[in-house]
């Protein structure tokens, strides 16, 4: 069996041609198809696998997710399939219920200097002639690399839902308080059962009004930037999204251009760190 990459769910479903329920086999095997079409480049084979109304979530590891028909599908995997790729699909869990078998799987990217990692969800029904074709893909996840935790990751799967998302920023130096100053961040993750996660996210250099301050980040508005600061001619700005199962931080420098005819290029945000959430987790 091939086994790649980010962690995936697979859901299939019999036909109204097909009476018997799906077997653990047949599930799998699907997964097995679908991984090596991408291995060997075969897209022909991969297009095969996807049911006319097939809906797909795509998600990335800088916090960006897009909704896609099976034609955008296609249009958006054809340049994937110019380079050579591998994926893997890793430690696969199938359920059958009602005619229809749930698998989930790690999955894991590479293609080129690129690498990702994550879980993901593909839902299978069976056409009229009883073949299995997928009518949902969705990334829930995505980290950077190829392995877990080599995209600074952090798992908290363990933890149970709700959960509270705070975070702490403390000056380096308490007599910087009115002044511009070293801070460090830090997210602060709470959970129903009261237990408690603190990562360190980076640090940066802003005016100061108090020695400590913790606060909540607004994840409803990811295009806005929610902490931070400016101070003497730069800014350290930091953003929380929630991307599907996961959290994803989110930072950006700015510095004063200091030659008007030959600006810079705009600062780009850069993941810092990649939180993964229990299944269907809920933050507040």
């Amino acid at each position: 069996m091939v086994r790649s990459g980010l962690a995936m769910l697979v859901v299939v479903g019999v036909g109204s041609i097909a009476s018997a329920e799906p077997t653990k086999a047949e599930a799998l095997a699907v997964v097995d198809a679908w991984a090596a079409a991408q291995n060997a480049g075969d897209a022909a084979a991969y297009n095969a696998l996807y049911a006319p109304k097939f809906v797909g979530i795509k998600r990335t590891s800088t916090g960006g997710s897009a909704r896609f028909s099976r034609a955008q599908w296609q249009t958006d995997r054809k340049k994937m399939f110019k380079i050579k790729q591998e994926v893997a699909a890793e430690n696969p869990t199938v359920s059958i219920k009602n005619d229809k078998a749930t698998v989930q799987v790690t999955q894991r990217y590479r293609s080129g200097a690129y690498a990702d990692h994550g879980d993901k969800l593909l839902v299978l029904v069976a056409d009229k002639t009883g073949a299995l074709q997928i009518v949902r893909e969705e990334l829930l996840y995505s980290a950077e690399g190829w392995d877990d935790g080599s995209g600074n990751d952090f798992d908290v799967k363990e933890m149970v839902s709700p959960i509270t998302v705070t975070v702490r920023e403390a000056a380096q130096d308490p007599k910087h308080v009115g002044d511009c100053g070293s801070v460090s961040y830090t997210l602060v993750l709470s959970d129903a059962k009261k237990k408690k996660e603190e990562l360190d996210i980076g640090g940066g250099f802003v005016a100061i009004d108090t020695a400590v301050v913790t606060f909540t980040p607004d994840m409803s508005n990811d295009e806005n930037q929610q902490f931070g600061g400016w101070c003497a001619g730069g800014g350290d700005y930091y953003k929380v999204i929630k991307n599907g199962d996961a959290l994803v931080v989110r930072y950006k420098g700015v510095d004063e251009d200091s030659d008007p005819e030959h600006p810079a290029p705009p600062p780009a945000w850069e993941t810092r760190l990649t939180v993964v959430l229990p299944a269907g987790a809920r933050v507040k």
